[in-house]
């Protein structure tokens, strides 16, 4: 699986939005220089759904990741990540801005979901295999 990158803005600041060699972590570094200012683990991404049951699936257009329809002019990804609190997710929502947009935060989101549809695939044979008590 390649590991692609996005020219994107995080909270009005130029930066790259990449995915680790191993695919364990998501960051997003400003284009200004100095380290990476957004650190996501992949494995603390999670479902806004599970948090607020009441909205519609049809707002959702992935379970762990929004992404804007493919007819918008903007271009937006938004992360949710899992609070080691225990309270609502937080959301991390990137801009891609070149003309390349779509076909980076495409390029992004793929890659995302499928560690993430993996990782749901691999969770869901483990508690399958767990001996019952």
């Amino acid at each position: 699986m390649a590991t692609p990158v996005g020219r994107t803005l995080y909270k009005k600041k130029d930066g790259i939005l990449a995915i680790s060699p191993d695919h364990k972590v998501v960051t997003w570094t400003p284009n200004s220089g100095g380290p990476a200012t957004v650190s996501l683990q992949v494995s603390s991404i999670t479902s806004e759904m599970k948090h607020r049951p009441l909205i519609k699936a049809w707002l959702i257009r992935l379970i762990d990741l929004q992404q804007t329809p493919e007819t918008a002019a903007k271009v937006m990804l938004k992360i949710f990540e899992e609070s080691s609190t225990g309270g609502d997710p937080s959301a991390y929502l990137f801009h891609f801005n070149t003309s390349e947009a779509k076909s980076e935060a495409a390029a992004i989101k793929d890659v995302l979901s499928r560690i993430l549809a993996n990782k749901n695939n691999d969770a869901a044979t483990t508690a399958k295999s767990a001996p019952s008590k």
